[in-house]
């Protein structure tokens, strides 16, 4: 069994994750938890000996039974926040993905994350992600990033 990539020292925590930015035509899968107020993509922790290409695989079938092959990095957001009573160090690679209306879950709106009833996913309109409050921020500025791999801190 493969252990998360986390650790708590003292009131400080580190977590390795990973994320999708989901696209099918103008929209983008985003889950909002039952507990927290705030939008966020799928994706979870990346586990020893794995890397983030496959990491985010994995989630992605977990959480959503889907398998998508293109992949691809666009950016690495070094993430740095009060949770709690914990100072938390997040590092987090994001990858994107486009979707054809082929896929069975570009049908589906409102519904569970597969590992987590506490998870509801919905199709949201990329203009709209303005809108909402999302965590983390880079979420707002991800649209814009296909080229390059980009690379933000925020402190």
């Amino acid at each position: 069994m493969k252990k998360d990539i986390n650790y708590t020292i003292e009131n400080n925590r580190f977590n390795f994750r990973v994320a999708v930015f989901l696209k099918n035509n103008n929209r983008v899968l985003l889950h909002k938890s039952k507990q927290f107020n705030f939008w966020n993509m799928p994706g979870g922790r990346v586990q020893l000996g794995e890397s983030t290409l496959e990491a985010m695989q994995r989630e992605l079938k977990e959480e959503l039974d889907l398998v998508v092959d293109d992949l691809k990095l666009i950016c690495v957001w070094e993430d740095f926040f009060e949770w709690g009573n914990k100072n938390v160090q997040e590092l987090l690679f994001v990858y994107t993905a486009n979707i054809d209306d082929n896929f069975e879950i570009t049908k589906k709106q409102g519904f569970a994350t597969i590992d987590s009833e506490d998870e509801i996913n919905y199709w949201v309109d990329i203009n709209e992600i303005k809108n909402l409050d999302c965590k983390p921020k880079i979420i707002y500025n991800l649209n814009n990033y296909t080229n390059t791999l980009n690379h933000s801190i925020n402190k």
